[in-house]
C-alpha cells in the first residue's frame, strides 16, 4: 500500500469547512482510538497549505519529509509512521462526524443505554428506554428501519429481564418477533423485487438463497396491517411474478399504491414510484411498447407530486431522468407537453454545465421529433465529456443528417464507427459498444440498399428485428417501413 497516496486521496475528499475541526481533532486525538504521533498535526498543516490544488511536486515523500524535518537526514520508516498515524486520526474524525449525525440519534441512545446499564445506572437506563419507546410509537416515518429499531428496544428490554431470571414474566416475544419479521420481509422483498426486474434484462442465477427467498411463504396478514411499506412491496412482488402482466395489472398496482399512500413512509413511497418507472422501462425494453403511455402518465403524476425532484440538490432533476421524461413524451407524441416541460424546467437539470449542454440535447431531441431538423442541428451540443450522452448526441446528429439527406451523412457515420472502434476498449462496455455498432451498421445497410429491389424492405426489417438491443431500433424500423 502506498501510504502517501492513501493519505492524500482521503484529504482531498474533505471540505474546507472541515479543516479547522480536523486540525483540532488531530491535535487532541481520542485516547486509545488512534495512535498519538506528535508530528501528525504538523504533517496535516503542511499538506493543507497546498490545498485545494494539492500539486504533486510538493506532496512527494522527499519534499514532505524535508518540510516536516528540515534539519534531519532521511530516516527510513519515519515519515511512514507519521502518515499512518495521521490517516487513522482522519478516519477517526470522519467516524465521529458520521456517528453524531441526526440520522444516528437512535443508535446513540441505544449505545448510551447500554453504557448506563453496565455502569449500574438503572434509572438512567430506564429513562432512555422509555423515552425512545415513546418516540418510536409516535414516529411518522414507519419504514423498515423503524421496525428494526422497535425490535432492538424490545430485545434490549427482554434480554435484561432474561439476565435477571425473570422467566415467568411476559417478555414481549410476540411483538419482538413481529417487528423483526416486518423489517426482514420489507428488506427481503426490496432485494427480490430488484433482482426480478434485473432478471428480465439479463440471465441471472436464481438458485440457492435467492430461490429460497423468492419461494418463502408470504408474510402474516397482521404484518400488512402494521406496515404499508411491506404491503406495497408484496404487491410489486406479486406483479413481477406474473408471466405476462397486462397494463391493467400495472394500473391496478399504481392504484393500490395511491390508496395506501397515507400509511407508506416517504422514503418507501419515493422508492416505490422509482421502481414502477424502472419496471416500465424494463418492459418497454423487452418490446412491451404499450407501457410507454403508462410511463408518460407516471412521469406527469410524479412531477406534479414532486417525486422526481432531488431534494438534496435544490429540487433539480437528474439528467438521465430528465432525458427519459423528454424521450417518452416525444415517443408518445405529447409534443406540446414536452415543449412546456422544457420551458419550465430549463434550469432544473442536475449537473448541467455553464453552456447548458444537457438542456440543449433535450431541446434538440424535441426539435428533431417535430421535424425542425435544421434548428435541431444548430442546437445540438458539439461534444459531451460523459460518454453515454456523447453517444446519444452523435446518434441524433446522424439521424438529423439522414432526414436532411445531407452529403455529410456518410462522413459522419464513418466517423461514428471509427469512434466506436477506437473507444470500445477504453471507455465502452461490451453491450454499449454492440448497441451503437448495430445502429451504425444497420443504418449503413439502409443507406446502401438498392431502390426497386423487392427483397430490400423485408430483408432490412428482418435484420433489424434480429438486433433487439440496437440503439435507435424503433427509428430504424420506421425508416425501413416508409420505403416504397
Amino acid at each position: 500500500m502506498n501510504e502517501r497516496n492513501t493519505l492524500i486521496d482521503l484529504i482531498k475528499t474533505l471540505h474546507p469547512d472541515e479543516f479547522k475541526d480536523l486540525k483540532t481533532f488531530v491535535g487532541q486525538p481520542v485516547p486509545h482510538a488512534v495512535p498519538n504521533n506528535p508530528d501528525a498535526g504538523r504533517l496535516l498543516d503542511i499538506i493543507l497549505k497546498v490545498s485545494p490544488d494539492f500539486p504533486e511536486e510538493k506532496l512527494k515523500k522527499k519534499n514532505l519529509y524535508e518540510a516536516l524535518y528540515p534539519t534531519s537526514p532521511w530516516v527510513d520508516g519515519r515519515l511512514k509512521k507519521v502518515m499512518i498515524a495521521l490517516h487513522k486520526q482522519i478516519q477517526a474524525y470522519l467516524l465521529v462526524q458520521h456517528y453524531f449525525r441526526e440520522e444516528n440519534a437512535f443508535q446513540r441512545r441505544v449505545d448510551l443505554s447500554d453504557i448506563f446499564q453496565k455502569r449500574g445506572l438503572k434509572n438512567r437506563y430506564d429513562q432512555i428506554i422509555q423515552k425512545t419507546t415513546k418516540d418510536l410509537e409516535g414516529a411518522r416515518e414507519k419504514n423498515a428501519d423503524h421496525f428494526f429499531q422497535k425490535f432492538r428496544i424490545e430485545y434490549t428490554w427482554s434480554h435484561q429481564a432474561l439476565g435477571k431470571n425473570q422467566t415467568r414474566r411476559d417478555l414481549n416475544i410476540q411483538r419482538m418477533l413481529q417487528n423483526l419479521g416486518i423489517f426482514y420481509h420489507i428488506r427481503r422483498l426490496e432485494i427480490i423485487n430488484f433482482f426480478l426486474n434485473q432478471q428480465k434484462l439479463t440471465n441471472l442465477d436464481a438458485s440457492g438463497p435467492i430461490l429460497h427467498a423468492i419461494n418463502e411463504l408470504p408474510p402474516l396478514s397482521t404484518y400488512f396491517e402494521e406496515s404499508g411499506d411491506l404491503f406495497i412491496q408484496q404487491k410489486i412482488f406479486d406483479f413481477q411474478r406474473q408471466t405476462n402482466p397486462s397494463t391493467d395489472d400495472f394500473r391496478e398496482l399504481t392504484h393500490w399504491l395511491k390508496r395506501r399512500e397515507s400509511s407508506i413512509s416517504a422514503s418507501a413511497l419515493q422508492n416505490a414510484y422509482t421502481f414502477l418507472r424502472n419496471c416500465c422501462h424494463t418492459l418497454i425494453y423487452t418490446g412491451r411498447h404499450e407501457y410507454l403511455e403508462i410511463l408518460h402518465e407516471l412521469h406527469k403524476d410524479n412531477l406534479e407530486r414532486g417525486y422526481l425532484y432531488n431534494v438534496e440538490n435544490d429540487n433539480k432533476i437528474l439528467s438521465n431522468t430528465f432525458l427519459n421524461i423528454v424521450n417518452v413524451g416525444l415517443i408518445t407524441h405529447q409534443f406540446d407537453w414536452v415543449q412546456d416541460f422544457l420551458t419550465t424546467h430549463r434550469n432544473r437539470i442536475l449537473g448541467d454545465n455553464e453552456t447548458v449542454d444537457f438542456y440543449k440535447l433535450n431541446r434538440a431531441a424535441y426539435l428533431f421529433a417535430t421535424g425542425q431538423f435544421e434548428s435541431a442541428l444548430e442546437t445540438l451540443p458539439q461534444s459531451f465529456p460523459n460518454i453515454i450522452y456523447h453517444l446519444i448526441t452523435r446518434r441524433l446528429e446522424i439521424k438529423i443528417y439522414y432526414e436532411l439527406q445531407s452529403d455529410l451523412l456518410e462522413f459522419k457515420l464513418d466517423a461514428f464507427k471509427m469512434y466506436i472502434s477506437r473507444a470500445s476498449r477504453k471507455f465502452l462496455s461490451k453491450e454499449l459498444r454492440e448497441r451503437n455498432a448495430d445502429f451504425a451498421n444497420l443504418l449503413t445497410q439502409i443507406i446502401q440498399s438498392k431502390p426497386g429491389d423487392p427483397n430490400r424492405k423485408p430483408r432490412l426489417l428482418k435484420r433489424i428485428g434480429e438486433r433487439v438491443r440496437a440503439a435507435e431500433r424503433d427509428w430504424l424500423m420506421e425508416k425501413v417501413n416508409k420505403m416504397g
